[in-house]
């Protein structure tokens, strides 16, 4: 994959906001896309989609909907690429407007990256940088003024924390 979009990527994404039917289309060829994706081109993939997904709009759902998928299909292999994932997490929900859609979209891709991304083989000290890498970046959302981040990261936090990888944060965490 080079430096830009893929002509079909492009026209998927380009679908998602477009009617019904060639949104669901569109979700299908995509989330085919990404279980394709060869794990050398998931970085460009993600600074792709990062960069064209509209946020507060459904598309912006839509696209970050895929990181759950990615996430899914790539288990570990998405693991040095949680801080990247997650800046683009904090972005959506700072710039939400308060679209609990969009947050509960978010909401699923941290617990959907704590599961896929640990995996029984993980050395102990490896699952607990993962949940710490998923965890800063929205406990540091919560000190914020901005009110559609601040709920958008607790959404994502309690996700996290109810889901069952979380045994694996520090004590003090815990």
């Amino acid at each position: 994959m080079g430096r830009s979009l893929s002509p079909i990527l492009r026209r998927e994404l380009e679908n998602l906001d477009k009617d019904a039917d060639s949104r669901r289309s569109a979700m299908k060829a995509l989330k085919s896309y990404v279980k394709e994706l060869d794990s050398k081109a998931i970085p460009m993939f993600l600074a792709q989609v990062s960069q064209t997904k509209e946020t507060g709009s459904l598309s912006g759902e839509c696209t970050i909907s895929l990181y759950e998928v990615l996430a899914r299909v790539h288990g570990v292999k998405i693991v040095p690429l949680i801080n990247s994932i997650m800046a683009t997490i904090i972005k959506t929900l700072a710039s939400s407007a308060g679209s609990f859609p969009l947050q509960q979209a978010c909401s699923k891709v941290v617990p959907a990256i704590a599961r896929y991304g640990i995996d029984p083989t993980t050395p102990e000290d490896k699952k607990r940088n993962i949940i710490h890498s998923l965890c800063n970046p929205l406990s540091d959302s919560l000190l914020g003024s901005q009110e559609s981040l601040t709920s958008g990261a607790a959404l994502c936090l309690k996700a996290l924390i109810d889901s069952d990888n979380w045994r694996f944060a520090a004590d003090e965490m815990g």
